[in-house]
């Protein structure tokens, strides 16, 4: 059975290509309490939700600090429990794996005390449900390996 830690709350984004988002250009469905200021966006949540009908390729990034009481035959694994579009997942500067959902990506060997996750994703259309980018929950698993 795994532990799990959810990384949920303000993480930071970035718009790498396609439109920022303007007030403007925002849709009805729009949340905005889940913008933040200085580019901080409280998460999980859904793409369409934050952005309205803007597409393109945003940074988002996470910073968290090591699990405590790791022990030597214990495995950290990331996942993505709600992901739309495509894109890459970075621990602390090393490429990990693309991103995912549901997809555990084990991580513990970039571990260090301090840690930064970038994902960056590109979501052009909506999914079959209608949702985009990291609308579900980014969790840490630890697992007990015997």
């Amino acid at each position: 059975m795994a532990h799990r830690i959810h990384l949920r709350g303000p993480w930071d984004y970035e718009w790498l290509e396609g439109p920022h988002p303007l007030a403007s250009s925002i849709g009805a469905a729009v949340k905005p309490e889940l913008l933040l200021p200085d580019h901080r966006l409280r998460m999980p949540a859904d793409w369409f939700e934050a952005f309205g009908a803007v597409t393109g390729t945003v940074r988002f990034r996470r910073r968290f600090h090591a699990p405590t009481g790791l022990g030597p035959n214990d495995r950290v694994c990331l996942v993505c429990d709600g992901l739309s579009g495509t894109g890459t997942i970075t621990v602390n500067s090393k490429p990990v794996g693309p991103a995912q959902q549901h997809e555990p990506i084990e991580i513990t060997a970039r571990l260090q005390r301090f840690n930064e996750l970038l994902i960056e994703l590109t979501v052009t259309a909506p999914d079959a449900q209608g949702r985009g980018g990291l609308w579900g929950p980014v969790a840490l698993e630890i697992h007990a390996v015997e």
